[in-house]
């Protein structure tokens, strides 16, 4: 008989209308075993007790929920006394509509039978605003400085920006835990959560960045509410990581700092349709919350609503990597990402041919590839004004040799291996843009200082870097190497320090991750 270890909670709002319009069979799968549903008519918000079996598969039917939009409670990842005011105060307010459900599809069934009661919500569009209520939990402490972050890129000037240095780690906030209805700004309203609508006609929507090592990436948001986001990337941060989310509706804009809850990984992207990650944003009251706040609201104002992201099963991987174009637009461009299926490039002159052939170098001194490519889509700098990307071209890969298909299957395995690591680098001046530059244009998370006492105050930040680059340069201004290894080894960071062409860095954390190994 299977045990029941693991129960999560699904917060849907607008519970009625969307227990009759959502495909809520489509969550019901070995994995649930049996499913209660709590209501609380005078908001229309439903819980949605999921009681998981244990396995494998587990981890991918979470990751699936979340890559829908729909918001998850998880007690376990509580603290104590958080999870008793869960149990014994939030979850007691709601009432027990259906016990042993035999799916999620099973439990929503039971409220389209309900009566509608008198809701104290807005009345804007069901389709524009889903989700769960904000909550709220006391404040612990003062805010800790902020960050020197890296200048946010204004919307189309660029996919990203790269940082040469960057300041003290983030603290870790716990997680919050639901304590009670909160309403905030327009004086009895809740701000509510803004979450995908597949038929929505989108003028104005919010864009979004999140801060990837040193540079500002650029990502899709699939839901996003004052308690949290979930973001579609080819290179989601690590579990538990800290990470900064760079937001912009219009002339408005907010960049919130939250913790990592949830990762789904390009190999779940083919039950998914999507990578990415879900972040968890800190509920303490301050200038940071209001910004975010004031964002939604104006969002819910003039109706936006949050394109879903086209779903792929081949994941698309950040790089800056040199391919050649052969063909009557005969040039070497930039490639800005990569996946099984095509490449996305940044030309200086417009592509004219249809049709063309790229010769990629290989990163492991095999011989280039050669593929056969078709032109597939533009964005037109117009295009990348309004959505925040770089202007270029996606090109889909049409034909290619069996040697070079198996030789690109593992190119892209490596890239995507680096994408998961973050590198920590430190080097003069005049050494340190150089070396960024060749382990991010590879795929690697990379932050860089070339001050000893900001690598200090980095590794002794919440989130640790895989690995610790030293170049000699740094230790010219007098830092001692010894001390350095000495300070990382102690949080169980291997550091090495590298001398040399820049290019160099790349091959030493690809043996020191064992990156090149599979």
């Amino acid at each position: 008989m299977d045990s029941l270890p693991y129960e999560i909670y699904l917060v849907v709002d607008n519970a009625r209308s969307q227990a009759l319009t959502r495909a809520w069979d489509r969550f019901d799968d070995p994995s649930v075993a049996t499913v209660d549903l709590y209501f609380r008519a005078n908001t229309d918000v439903a819980l949605v007790a999921v009681h998981l079996r244990t396995g494998r598969d587990r981890g991918r039917w979470i990751g699936q929920v979340v890559a829908s939009g729909v918001a998850v409670i998880d007690p376990a990842r509580m603290g104590d006394g958080d999870r008793r005011a869960f149990f014994a105060t939030y979850l007691q307010s709601y009432e027990i509509v259906a016990r042993g459900c035999s799916g999620v599809a099973g439990a929503m069934t039971a409220l389209r039978s309900r009566p509608a009661a008198p809701s104290a919500r807005g009345t804007g569009p069901a389709s524009a605003i889903t989700g769960d209520r904000d909550l709220e939990r006391p404040r612990l402490g003062s805010e800790p400085d902020a960050p020197a972050l890296p200048p946010i890129p204004t919307v189309g000037r660029g996919a990203s920006t790269r940082a040469t240095t960057l300041g003290m780690g983030a603290i870790r906030n716990p997680d919050p835990p639901p304590a009670r209805a909160r309403t905030i700004g327009d004086r009895g309203r809740d701000t509510e959560p803004l979450a995908p609508a597949p038929s929505a006609v989108v003028g104005q929507t919010v864009t979004v960045r999140f801060l990837r090592g040193g540079t500002w990436s650029p990502a899709r948001l699939r839901s996003l509410s004052a308690r949290g986001a979930y973001l579609v990337t080819g290179a989601p941060p690590r579990l538990n990581d800290d990470v900064h989310v760079a937001l912009e509706l219009g002339e408005r804009s907010a960049v919130v700092r939250g913790c990592v809850y949830h990762v789904t990984t390009a190999r779940d992207a083919a039950e998914t349709g999507s990578s990415g990650f879900a972040v968890r944003f800190p509920i303490d009251p301050g200038p940071t919350r209001d910004r975010l706040v004031e964002l939604l609201q104006q969002a819910r104002t003039e109706g936006v609503v949050l394109k879903p992201p086209p779903s792929r099963t081949s994941v698309r991987f950040p790089v800056r990597w040199p391919v050649e174009l052969r063909g009557a637009d005969g040039q070497t461009v930039d490639v800005l990402d990569v996946s099984l299926g095509g490449l996305f490039i940044s030309a200086p002159s417009p592509l004219h041919d249809a049709m063309m052939t790229a010769v990629v170098p290989i990163d492991v001194g095999d011989p280039p590839i050669e593929m056969r490519v078709r032109v597939a889509r533009a964005i037109t700098s117009s295009d990348a004004t309004t959505r925040g990307l770089t202007a270029g071209y996606g090109v889909e890969i049409v034909d290619m040799s069996e040697g070079d298909r198996v030789r690109w299957t593992r190119f892209l395995g490596r890239v995507e291996r680096r994408s998961g690591k973050s590198v920590l680098v430190g080097a003069a001046p005049r050494r340190l843009e150089a070396i960024t530059r060749a382990l991010t244009d590879a795929g690697y998370a990379v932050t860089s200082s070339a001050d000893a006492g900001t690598l200090v105050r980095l590794a002794d930040g919440p989130t640790l870097p895989d690995v610790a680059v030293i170049d000699e340069s740094l230790l010219e201004q007098g830092v001692s190497s010894a001390w350095l290894e000495q300070m990382f080894t102690e949080r169980q960071v291997p550091c090495v320090t590298v001398r040399g062409d820049a290019g160099r860095a790349r091959l030493v954390v690809d043996r020191l991750l064992a990156v090149a190994a599979r």
